[in-house]
């Protein structure tokens, strides 16, 4: 399903039109109306926030699966990567995005946010092929912004730490995250065949 067929489905369930649904979510309702007659490319993050928050949905049940292999493939192209280089830099196995491009995996969320971390992708983009491939820098300045401007606390200091961290730290922290994801992204679950119970 799409975009469009997704928030058809949630307006039919909880018995909302367009302009219904626009009262209650605070999207105009031009905007949303826009979505149907010239489609709904350029979708803003915000907006897509607003729509979950308010159908009580996570960000990925947007996401189309389907096509994520397609951009993770066209991702690494542009990027000029091959599957190797490109794993590495994930910290995960060739095989691993060999999967995710064929389609006989998916990506978790926690490995889509490393993408987009990893190579300042879009994470919009990258799950649903809205707006652009990569983040614009002024985007992740300002929500670098936001979390410094914000009243958690415990976010700001780890902001100053980071920032006060020299090179040779900075290179330890990466060798031990890669280390990491490398050891989430090889725990595969059991799988016992039928033969195979006691």
């Amino acid at each position: 399903m799409n975009f469009l067929e997704k928030l058809d489905l949630l307006m039919e369930e909880t018995g909302l039109n367009k302009h219904t649904l626009s009262l209650s979510c605070g999207i105009p309702y031009t905007t949303i109306d826009g979505w149907y007659k010239k489609g709904y490319e350029g979708l803003k993050l915000t907006t897509l926030r607003k729509l979950s928050d308010f159908f009580g949905t996570s960000l990925d049940f947007w996401m189309d699966a389907n096509e994520i292999k397609d951009r993770l493939k066209a991702l690494r192209k542009a990027l000029n990567m091959n599957q190797e280089t490109f794993a590495q830099k994930l910290g995960v196995a060739r095989n691993t995005i060999a999967n995710y491009e064929t389609g006989h995996r998916a990506p978790m969320k926690a490995m889509l946010q490393s993408i987009c971390r990893a190579f300042n992708v879009d994470y919009l983009w990258l799950t649903t092929g809205q707006g652009d491939m990569f983040q614009q820098e002024d985007e992740v300045i300002a929500l670098i912004e936001e979390r410094l401007n914000g009243q958690d606390d415990f976010v700001k200091n780890v902001f100053r730490a980071f920032a006060k961290l020299p090179a040779e730290d900075w290179r330890q922290l990466e060798h031990i995250l890669k280390k990491l994801l490398a050891e989430i992204n090889s725990e595969e679950p059991d799988i016992i065949k039928d033969g195979d119970r006691a």
